[in-house]
């Protein structure tokens, strides 16, 4: 049984072609260290547990210490697709997830502040009714 057989968390799950193209392809080079297998068994064990369940990790260390490496390895033996997020000094939430800006009907629109309707216009210029 292959690292992906063993540890596979959505099996069921069909990934799409670009989710298929980001789960990452181990090298023969790739040596297994025991916090991949450790990772690995704590995300298998937990996966169906509710509010147990792991799904997001953060890595943390110092440059060239294998993050990366340690990420790509965990997405081959789960069989998830691989993303990277470089995490910066001013980095926000919305940096990540995006904006969420209000939804408001044309009429609600009309009844706000000269002021209000050119932020939210400027904003979502393009907005119809809902």
């Amino acid at each position: 049984m292959n690292f992906q057989e063993q540890y596979a968390v959505s099996p069921a799950r069909q990934l799409t072609e670009i989710e298929q193209g980001l789960v990452w392809k181990k090298p023969a080079s790739h040596k297994v260290s025991e916090e991949e297998l450790r990772i690995c068994n704590e995300i298998k064990r937990n996966w169906n547990r509710g509010e147990m369940k792991i799904a997001n990790i953060l890595l943390e260390g110092d440059a060239g210490s294998g993050k990366t490496q340690l990420a790509k390895a965990l997405s081959a033996n789960l069989g998830l697709p691989y993303t990277k997020v470089t995490c910066f000094a001013d980095m926000d939430k919305s940096d990540i997830i995006g904006a969420i800006l209000p939804v408001i009907s044309s009429v609600q629109l009309e009844k706000l502040e000269p002021s209000e309707q050119a932020v939210l216009q400027a904003l979502m210029p393009r907005q119809g009714s809902h």
